[in-house]
């Protein structure tokens, strides 16, 4: 997946295994590389799809995606690209892990919506188009992969939620609310960055035209945004109690549900203190013409 030695290295300097160990720190062996491989591909992937015009990357999306709509890790040609290849790879050793159709269904759901959202962007970009707030924080729960990636947490307890518990308003305002303060994390730490190549699919730039303030202020706005839906996560904690009285849930259920709000929680503190600590959020590139993946492409 890097094509260069210099993409190589400044991969490697990212220190995506910290990530996993922020986030995933109760996964161990197998588990643990598994999940700490699907974080290294989505950053990679990252890089690359984030262009300016869905042309350039539409093919690869479309070839990507035939593995999640036919459930198949073999659904690739001779000639697919690394990332795909990659991919494939990591879906064989997901399904190796025993878990329902259902399940893998709803995941490769999810992943796939995570692959449609760079098609979007880059149509944005393309076209100058500038998302409400509200309406980017609404697509960027997709193109951070966070609800993705949570799937993983009931791979990592063995936990098979139903749809009454996936869907349930209380347990989807709590992922939603974690899927928000994930966003916003990434784009109060990322902005410098994504500012160097004039990017505005960033929910600071898009506050700042929103409400017409300066980019200190909407820094602020959007740490305060964060907070709220951190505050919200935990009043809507006290509910699960209630919650599991409505749904007439065992204590098999209830332990599942316990496993995934901890989860949630595990996410938000895990990805503040990787933004932290990755030099990925310091780096200050130099002005170019096209997003930071023209190098890769090129």
């Amino acid at each position: 997946m890097a094509p260069t030695e210099g993409a190589a290295e400044l991969w490697d300097t990212y220190r995506l295994d910290l990530w996993s160990s922020c986030v995933w720190w109760y996964c161990t062996g197998d588990l643990l590389d598994l999940v700490t491989d699907w974080g290294t591909w989505g950053v990679m992937l990252d890089d690359v799809l984030e262009v300016n015009d869905p042309a350039l990357i539409r093919g690869a999306v479309d070839e990507m995606n035939q593995i999640f709509e036919h459930n198949d890790p073999g659904a690739l040609e001779d000639d697919a690209g690394p990332f795909t290849v990659a991919l494939s790879d990591l879906w064989q050793r997901t399904r190796e892990q025993g878990m329902s159709l259902r399940w893998q269904r709803r995941t490769a759901d999810r992943f796939s919506r995570f692959l449609d959202s760079y098609l979007r962007d880059a149509a944005y970009r393309r076209d100058g188009f500038w998302p409400s707030v509200e309406h980017y924080l609404d697509n960027r729960m997709w193109s951070t992969a966070s609800l993705a990636n949570m799937c993983f947490n009931d791979l990592a307890h063995r936990c098979e939620h139903g749809d009454a518990v996936v869907t349930h308003p209380v347990l989807h305002a709590m992922q939603r609310a974690t899927a928000d303060h994930i966003a916003l994390v990434n784009d109060v730490t990322s902005v410098h960055r994504e500012a160097a190549w004039n990017d505005h699919i960033n929910v600071i730039p898009l506050i700042q035209r929103q409400y017409r303030c300066t980019q200190e202020e909407a820094i602020r706005h959007a740490v305060a945004m964060a907070d709220q839906r951190m505050h919200a996560f935990l009043a809507l904690e006290q509910a699960l109690p209630g919650l599991c009285a409505g749904l007439d849930a065992g204590p098999g259920e209830r332990e599942c549900i316990g496993h995934l709000t901890r989860g949630l929680r595990s996410w938000m503190s895990g990805n503040i203190e990787y933004h932290l600590i990755s030099p990925r959020y310091e780096e200050r590139p130099l002005p170019v013409g096209r997003h930071t993946a023209a190098w890769i492409a090129a």
